[in-house]
């Protein structure tokens, strides 16, 4: 686990087969794919563990929607993500910036 704010670490990710056991993975890099309905609206989203060890939940279809901001190559197990993810933290009532990098490759490369 990176303790440095910002996390400077990268990794390589690795998917994980069902949500159920994605929740139980502890490690930086780990990912998995899952559906979140907002106002009858289906997204499709990538949930991923960064490199800081936090938890971010990115939609990536229906594309066109206003939720949607990230662009996705469709690549399932080596995952390419556009533009790059600022992810703020949250920590005795202060926020800061946790991780900024980007997703290529199937691999988090922090800026």
């Amino acid at each position: 686990m990176c303790y440095s704010r910002p996390c400077k670490c990268s990794c390589d990710m690795v998917m994980i087969s069902s949500k159920k056991e994605f929740i139980k993975e502890f490690s930086a890099g780990a990912f998995t794919y899952g559906v979140v309905e907002e106002n009858g609206v289906k997204y499709k989203t990538i949930w991923m563990k960064l490199p800081d060890n936090s938890l971010c939940v990115i939609p990536i279809e229906p594309t066109g929607s206003d939720k949607i901001n990230w662009s996705w190559d469709g690549n399932i197990a080596r995952p390419t993500l556009t533009p790059s993810i600022l992810h703020w933290g949250l920590e005795d009532g202060i926020q800061f910036k946790a991780w900024h990098g980007h997703i290529t490759e199937g691999r988090m490369e922090s800026e």
